[in-house]
């Protein structure tokens, strides 16, 4: 959308050229004068004050979210067996390997 809006701008300066009319644009306002190092500064503030809030709501959601998948993740995984016997087959090019 903002091409096309830039495309059709151009093109209204470019047929207003062509037919001799010159648009102008006059605002009026009333703003006092900024200071530009003041402005600045509010701006960079601003943003970094925008930064930390978006991370610790990014740090919180995670902490949320890993909190609820561990409860979860803890109830789906434990289980009722108990392991009597574990063997290795180690070796297996070296002999015979244990069937039991």
């Amino acid at each position: 959308m903002p091409i096309n809006i830039h495309i059709l701008t151009r093109l209204f300066y470019q047929y207003s050229e062509l037919a001799g009319k010159k648009v102008s644009l006059k605002l009026e306002h009333d703003a006092p004068e900024v200071n530009q190092d003041d402005l600045y500064r509010r701006i960079k503030l601003r943003t970094k004050i925008e930064v930390i809030g978006v991370l610790i709501a990014i740090l919180g959601l995670n902490l949320i979210l890993s909190m609820v998948a561990k409860e979860g993740l803890t109830a789906r995984l434990k289980t009722k067996t108990t392991i009597e016997l574990i063997a290795h087959r180690g070796g297996g090019d070296l002999g015979a390997e244990s069937s039991t």
